[in-house]
């Protein structure tokens, strides 16, 4: 169908009941033989006639409108109050620096200084990383505009500090010019604070499009390069339809920066967002969203599980959720799995009381030990460790085996009543003299929410590799099952656990991680289950799991247990299963000093 084709078209107008806007249903008799075509349209708004019906908005297709956006802030700020700004009741944060726009320098920022954030990736940029000599030079006015200094920041840094500048702020906070590196401590405490840094934030700017060498095209005398958009018009009865592609507006997800694993910290902390996404800029707070092409205001979207997590409810399965979007991300390096995280753990941790180690809840640690790949048939992957880290260099040498972290993918934790049936031990000391005892309550189910005020503090433990128990060990004998895929599930493929041989009784499963397990694993012929093929493997004890209404049944109730490998007295995590209770205590049981590495 063509504009033109309108005038042999016939057009009803549908108000839907829970849309903001009347759809118009066009049915062209020329061409068409079936019932028509539907199509997402506007009509465009006319400025100077009072209560014109139209709700799209027609934008410059090169340039943004800076006093749109300084509109939206203005908006906000005044009419919003405290639900946008500090929705998260975390008492604000200080940056250590900040970059001031107007002096073009850097400088030390106070309690009372408002500021900017940044949001964006880095893409195939060199990051720019400050250390303490460019500090001291960066302090010093016009430092940032030395050609030395340019040429090595990212040009989506560059773009930010002018935008800051045209909305009437003063203070941009950006990584590059921000977090001091080659600091021991220093550093790690700045990644700590991040996210409290972003949830401080008057607002983030979210560059979506593109990275940190695309910079924020189509801003009016920043950008030397304009944006590229087309609104479609239809002339219409003297006025003007718009076709309206809803795809534009979704801009919470999705998208080459939601695969980063530094972005998930920084956007889900924020509580106001100027999104540059789809070559167009977008307001999301937590009272509404704002698109520059259409005049109403739609809900933001939330994430209820984490928004209850962040109110206080202390819920594993949310917290699995959010850290299973987290974990299918991706890095550039590995050993940055913890930092990259660190600062949204730090929030959690007025929730989840005692803070986390590598990833896990103190509080829940029994039965957090217990996690699992989400989906097995996607497989995880075992991230690298680092062996060219330096003093102040971010992340750690060797993720520990036991944590999620050390698993790239998708991941969930045990839903069921958890009790623990050993106390845990941590420490960086294989000798065991500085072992600090986890605080792990009984069990995860019927732990209370609990108010979080905006003085209530922070609590994040040392991130110490070793854990240490007394428990039990028993070697079973595992072997691939493959059902047919119609009866397959989610937690596929599995290992059977039998005792003594493969003729043995079936008590128990093991749920592989990573697609290299499974395919190294003896096959079980579909026509030969008990042909011996499979293998022994050796499983330690770590937690008991009750499902609702089995206490007392043995037969339901069942023994998580990790399957490890031991290099050098220390056992490394392979996988995670569980062997019914009533089983596990006829088994022949050695005790075991468990060091977990």
């Amino acid at each position: 169908m063509t504009k033109d084709s309108l005038t042999n078209a016939s057009v009803l107008f549908e108000k839907k009941s829970q849309t903001p806007f009347v759809s118009f249903r066009l049915r062209h008799f020329d061409d068409l033989t079936h019932d028509g075509h539907h199509l997402p349209l506007l009509l465009e708004k006319k400025h100077g006639i009072h209560d014109h019906p139209g709700l799209a908005r027609k934008v410059d297709p090169q340039w943004f409108d800076v006093g749109r956006i300084r509109s939206w802030i203005k908006t906000c700020v005044t009419t919003h109050g405290e639900t946008c700004a500090n929705p998260l009741k975390i008492t604000p944060a200080t940056p250590e620096l900040l970059i001031d726009v107007e002096r073009r320098c850097i400088v030390s920022a106070n309690n009372q200084t408002r500021f900017v954030a940044l949001s964006y990736r880095f893409g195939d940029s060199v990051p720019f990383c400050l250390d303490e000599r460019q500090l001291q030079e960066l302090r010093e006015d016009s430092a940032i505009d030395r050609p030395d200094v340019l040429e090595k920041l990212p040009l989506t840094v560059k773009h930010a500090m002018s935008l800051t500048a045209a909305l009437g702020e003063r203070h941009l906070w950006a990584d590059a010019l921000c977090i001091v590196h080659g600091r021991p401590v220093g550093t790690a405490e700045q990644l700590g604070q991040m996210s409290a840094i972003y949830a401080t934030a008057l607002l983030t700017v979210v560059a979506d499009d593109g990275d940190g060498l695309t910079g924020l095209r189509g801003l009016p005398e920043i950008s030397a390069e304009p944006r590229h958009i087309m609104q479609e018009h239809i002339p219409f009865n003297g006025e003007r339809l718009v076709l309206w592609d809803r795809i534009t507006h979704h801009v919470t997800s999705k998208g080459a920066y939601h695969q980063r694993c530094w972005t998930f910290q920084e956007f889900t902390m924020s509580a106001r967002k100027l999104i540059f996404k789809h070559g167009r800029v977008h307001w999301v707070c937590q009272r509404c969203q704002w698109h520059e092409d259409v005049e109403f205001e739609k809900e933001p979207e939330f994430d209820l599980h984490l928004k209850a997590m962040l109110s206080g409810n202390p819920n594993i399965e949310a917290l699995g959720l959010s850290l299973s979007r987290y974990n299918q991300r991706n890095l550039t390096y590995d050993r940055d799995a913890l930092p990259a995280i660190s600062g949204f753990l730090t929030v959690l941790s007025r929730t989840f009381a005692g803070g986390f180690i590598f990833g896990l809840p103190e509080m829940m640690f029994d039965g957090a030990l217990g996690w699992g790949p989400a989906f097995t048939r996607k497989g995880l992957t075992r991230r690298t460790s680092a062996s060219d880290l330096t003093p102040g260099d971010l992340g750690v040498t060797d993720l520990p085996s036991w944590s999620w972290m050390a698993w790239k993918g998708p991941l969930v934790f045990p839903s069921d009543e958890v009790h623990p049936i050993t106390e845990w031990y941590t420490g960086n000391d294989l000798r065991g003299r500085t072992q600090r005892r986890i605080d792990s309550v009984s069990n995860n189910t019927t732990v209370s929410p609990a108010p979080i005020a905006a003085s209530t503090s922070f609590t994040m433990p040392p991130q110490t590799r070793y854990l240490f128990a007394k428990t039990q060990k028993a070697s079973l004998w595992a072997y691939r099952s493959d059902p047919p895929e119609a009866k397959s599930t989610a937690r596929d493929p599995i290992l059977k656990l039998r005792t003594g041989s493969a003729r043995g009784a079936e008590i128990g499963e093991l749920h592989l991680q990573t697609d290299d397990q499974l395919r190294s694993w003896p096959k079980t012929p579909s026509d030969a289950k008990d042909d011996g093929t499979g293998r022994n493997v050796e499983l330690v004890a770590v937690s008991r799991i009750v499902p609702p209404g089995t206490e007392g049944d043995l037969r339901e109730i069942r023994i998580t247990v990790l399957w490890v490998h031991w290099e050098d007295g220390i056992a490394y995590r392979q996988a995670c299963g569980f062997v019914r209770e009533d089983a596990w205590r006829l088994l022949d049981l050695a005790d075991v000093d468990l060091v977990l590495g």
